[in-house]
């Protein structure tokens, strides 16, 4: 029976025109897979059934694992369907910058999201997480998912820190000095006689008037 159903798909291929191989993924009985998992519930697995009834019948749900097929002749034989994609992220954040005069500077973000097609929706963490304080220059943040069968997907974004140049505030001008009324003396340089420079009354008077223009000389 094997004998002519080979003969008969081999006839078959060659009045085609297509070759043995594509005719079939494996011969019959043979195992099948890995198979790449689709949905929550597995992946639809077609397989060479010979012509005979088999329970699953191709094309079934398979589900994630292996599961061996029977059949009214032939086999059985296995058929396994594995979950090796990590989730998908979207809504990275694009690359931030921010100025302060005060660093470190707490950044914030919103967030990113992840699906995945045998789960659905995956918790996403970032490093450093949202909130935390970031010193000036360049940090790489990267977020990441894992599904349940452990497989992992990354994605990263820059947050850049510039410190704001405050040097002309702290600079302190010297205060102006005061201008000095016309025909007054500097309160610096102004000196009064004292009893050790006076050796006459009149020389006393003379002095008086040149430290003090307004001060007139009165007759003895």
């Amino acid at each position: 029976m094997r004998v002519k159903w080979l003969i008969a798909v081999s006839a078959l291929a060659l009045l085609c025109g297509t070759p043995l191989a594509s005719a079939r993924t494996h011969a019959f009985g043979d195992p099948v897979g890995p198979i790449e998992a689709t949905g929550p519930g597995g992946a639809n697995v077609p397989f060479d059934d010979g012509g005979f009834t088999c329970d699953p019948a191709s094309g079934s749900l398979f589900p994630i694992g292996v599961t061996t097929v029977t059949c009214d002749s032939g086999g059985p034989f296995d058929v396994t369907v594995v979950d090796t994609t990590g989730p998908a992220l979207s809504g990275m954040p694009a690359d931030i910058s921010v100025s302060t005069d005060s660093p470190p500077e707490t950044v914030t973000w919103s967030g990113p999201s992840a699906s995945d097609l045998v789960d659905g929706s995956v918790a996403t963490s970032c490093s450093p997480s949202s909130g935390s304080s970031f010193n000036p220059g360049p940090t790489t943040v990267t977020c990441s998912a894992t599904d349940a069968h452990g497989n992992p997907s990354s994605g990263s974004f820059t947050v850049t820190v510039t410190v704001t140049d405050t040097t002309s505030l702290c600079q302190q001008t010297s205060p102006v000095p005061r201008p000095i009324p016309a025909g007054r003396s500097s309160p610096t340089t102004r000196r009064r006689p004292t009893t050790s420079m006076v050796r006459s009354p009149s020389a006393a008077i003379q002095l008086l008037a040149r430290s003090s223009p307004q001060m007139e000389a009165r007759p003895r």
